[in-house]
């Protein structure tokens, strides 16, 4: 007689996380770039990359995104003033916005998001379960 129990973690679908779902992302970063398309390749989103906050405006004025995921030190124009753009859009007041940074630790990522329902913050280097929490925040 086998009394031994098969335990089992319970498996995290990310698969329909953001199925359908059109997620804007925004570093200048090639390695952070990768990084998030490795990252988000299971969640069922329509991936677009941007290495420069104007190209992203661009589209977004005419073909706006679900969920913005955007880097805050940027070159030319950074993560906080493209979401200040997009929320000036017509229907973009309260779309979701993820911040990346290396600025805070992710403890200070963590107080900071508690602030708006609708922009949340992780800290650099990107951590997949932290990553889809974050979305999950934000979307569902």
């Amino acid at each position: 007689m086998n009394t031994s129990i098969k335990r089992q973690s319970p498996v995290k679908r990310t698969s329909t996380l953001l199925e359908n779902k059109r997620v804007y992302v925004l570093d200048d970063d090639n390695y952070a770039i990768s990084l998030l398309k490795k990252l988000l390749k299971d969640t069922g989103a329509q991936l677009c990359f941007f290495t420069d906050g104007r190209q992203l405006l661009k589209l977004a004025q005419t073909d706006p995104a679900d969920l913005y995921i955007l880097d805050v030190m940027m070159p030319s124009i950074d993560g906080w003033d493209v979401m200040e753009k997009i929320r000036s859009l017509p229907g973009q007041l309260m779309i979701p916005v993820l911040f990346t940074t290396s600025l805070f630790n992710e403890q200070e990522a963590t107080a900071q998001s508690q602030h708006d329902d609708h922009c949340k913050i992780i800290s650099k280097p990107i951590f997949k379960n932290v990553l889809i929490d974050r979305i999950r925040a934000l979307c569902c």
